[in-house]
């Protein structure tokens, strides 16, 4: 309907009375058609409603059977199973943590409860967080004990007979453990599994408190000496922190054997598997034969940990246990069944009596960690080039330390060392870790089997400082960037490539990272299209310390993620995820060398 007042609409006009109610009697005609419009569309959303309600009940129908037809519901119990103990974690024990397997298994179905509860190996491990003796004020920790106590028995008899493998960690602990003790309650804990102490086959346990107590918190236990878990255990990991008194500021090997003799661990001959690690509040301690090296069970060891894979650890220098050289080699050739051997290394003293040693080949050692400074790290591994022959060593982690900062005369010292790694164990080596400081090496030898590159950065890992400070201390600076990894790695695209490592397919790479991001898509691209590299790259994970626009990578690389890259660029200033509170179901939780698994490639979430 045309209106007789158009000219005058959407202006400041102000009209007449005659035109006022002019306007009102045109506007009776929209006005009634508004109505009945209105009235239609409530008539309509009206059986819209019904229609929608007609809907909701349908889907529920179809919803309901088709759970019936679900697959899941068809397995046969023993292939559930099986579906079952792979939703285990890969990393630590099963926790009672509500949200993950076994307890969230019970939470599904009746079905799913009934099978969870009657297949033992879902129960047979567990972490335990025990008491400190700094919590629970103003609380009734004693019922909170027992209830822990109580579900910790019920767990366990769920087991069956099956061997089990059980953690037990503090949940309030820091590494700088001065004013706890957990001693008690850890012979609490004990207490109540003495039943099945014949069955422990895999025990990862922290102690604090003073070694004479820890050595003896279990000597009142009816029948420890004959039935303590320890005589028949394969696999121990066992962390001591004596710095509880305050007044022991190093661990002597009296004061270790003192605690492995209380346990019985030197009376273990099935014991297989052992991670030691003797914590002190000293600044070094001073370099000695492991006390373990008297024990019958040491020369069929196949794992020993001497070296703590926590960031605490990695960020001390000098460790907190360090080994002599020489100490090391007697060790390896101790131990010829070690497939698996840790360490911190001493390496102050003379090898002159090592010169003229026969070589020894070592037929099982397939992964090796050590850290050492490099004042004489070139030597160390040179000597140790010449002394063993490793032709099944496939992994391989380093952490070089400078003792006081990063000259000029220190990175010269550094990239000493890479090819000394490549005629030692480059034609074997399938995954190689180096921290930090070896980014400043000008290119990376060629590993032709190298399948997994991990470049990773601590605190204490200074090798970037203003050209003041060395200035001030009279000091050379290094001119070394970290981009010359990245660029002998990536194959050339103008013809034939001798670019490091062809076979690569996982990297990861935190911090210090100084090349672009047309550096990184590029060697992503070259990776995927170049004749030369016969293998993508499968993971990709970079840590950029000071932050960077990432959006720009991800673009130029979205048709290699979704042809299956993970490609992972975080920064260090992310927000971490806070420490658990005590004696909740996850609190200390012990991880096992951030996987399970030691031989397997790249990296999960925990």
């Amino acid at each position: 309907m045309a209106s007789p007042f158009t000219s005058i609409l959407n202006t400041n006009y102000v009209p007449s009375e005659h035109e006022i109610k002019a306007i009102k009697q045109f506007l009776e005609a929209p006005e009634l058609a508004l109505s009945g419009i209105q009235v239609q569309i409530e008539q309509h959303e009206a059986i819209l409603q019904e229609l929608r309600v007609k809907r909701d009940l349908l889907l529920s129908t179809l919803g309901d059977h088709r759970t019936i037809l679900s697959p899941a519901r068809r397995l046969p119990d023993d292939i559930l199973r099986e579906v079952f103990v792979r939703c285990l974690p890969r990393n630590h024990n099963a926790t009672m943590y509500a949200g993950d397997a076994p307890v969230l298994l019970c939470h599904i179905c009746s079905r799913w409860r009934k099978l969870a509860l009657e297949t033992p190996f879902l129960w047979s491990s567990l972490h335990v967080s025990t008491f400190v003796t700094d919590y629970g004020e103003g609380t009734d920790v004693e019922e909170i004990l027992k209830d822990r106590d109580e579900r910790v028995k019920g767990w366990i008899a769920r087991s069956g007979a099956l061997p089990l493998s059980l953690s037990f960690h503090p949940g309030v602990y820091s590494g700088q453990s001065t004013g706890i003790d957990t001693c008690g309650d850890l012979q609490r804990v004990l207490s109540v599994l003495a039943p099945t102490f014949g069955r422990w086959n895999d025990i990862d346990m922290l102690c604090v408190g003073h070694p004479y107590i820890v050595g003896m918190m279990f000597s009142d236990m009816p029948g420890w000496e004959r039935h303590s878990p320890f005589l028949t255990a394969q696999k121990v990991r066992l962390r001591l922190d004596a710095t509880y008194s305050g007044r022991a500021p190093t661990i002597s090997n009296e004061q270790i054997a003192t605690v492995l003799e209380g346990f019985g661990i030197h009376r273990n001959k099935l014991l297989t598997n052992l991670s030691l690690y003797p914590y002190n509040t000293a600044a070094e301690t001073p370099s000695r034969t492991p006390i373990v090296t008297q024990y019958p069970f040491f020369s069929n060891l196949q794992v020993l940990r001497l070296q703590d894979p926590s960031d605490q650890e990695l960020q001390d220098w000098p460790p907190r246990i360090t080994y002599d050289q020489g100490v090391i080699f007697e060790i390896i050739r101790q131990c010829p069944l070690l497939v698996i051997f840790d360490a911190n290394v001493d390496i102050r003293n003379s090898l002159d009596e090592l010169q003229d040693r026969p070589q020894f080949v070592h037929r099982n050692l397939q992964h090796l960690s050590f850290m050492f400074s490099i004042i004489h790290g070139g030597l160390f591994f040179d000597t140790l080039r010449r002394l063993f022959e490793w032709p099944a060593m496939k992994y391989l982690r380093l952490r070089a330390w400078q003792d006081y900062t990063w000259d000029q005369e220190s990175v010269d010292r550094l990239c000493a060392l890479p090819p000394l790694i490549e005629a030692a164990v480059g034609q074997s080596l399938i995954s190689l870790t180096l921290n930090s400081g070896f980014w400043v090496i000008e290119t990376l030898p060629n590993f032709p089997k190298l399948l997994q590159l991990h470049l990773y950065d601590y605190l204490n890992d200074n090798v970037f400082r203003q050209p003041g400070y060395y200035d001030s201390l009279d000091m050379v600076r290094h001119e070394r960037t970290t981009s010359g990894i990245l660029a002998s790695l990536t194959p050339s695209v103008n013809g034939p490539s001798n670019h490091s490592c062809p076979l690569l397919q996982y990297l990861k790479w935190e911090s210090n990272a100084c090349f672009s991001n047309e550096d990184l898509c590029d060697f992503l691209h070259a990776r995927a299209t170049s004749p030369y590299s016969p293998k993508s790259m499968k993971q990709v994970h970079v840590t950029f310390q000071f932050g960077r626009e990432t959006d720009q990578i991800l673009e130029r690389c979205s048709a290699l993620i979704k042809d299956g890259l993970d490609l992972h660029l975080a920064h260090t200033r992310e927000t971490k995820t806070p420490i658990p509170t005590p004696l909740v179901a996850k609190a200390g939780l012990a991880l096992r060398q951030n996987r399970q698994n030691d031989f397997e490639l790249g990296w999960f979430d925990v």
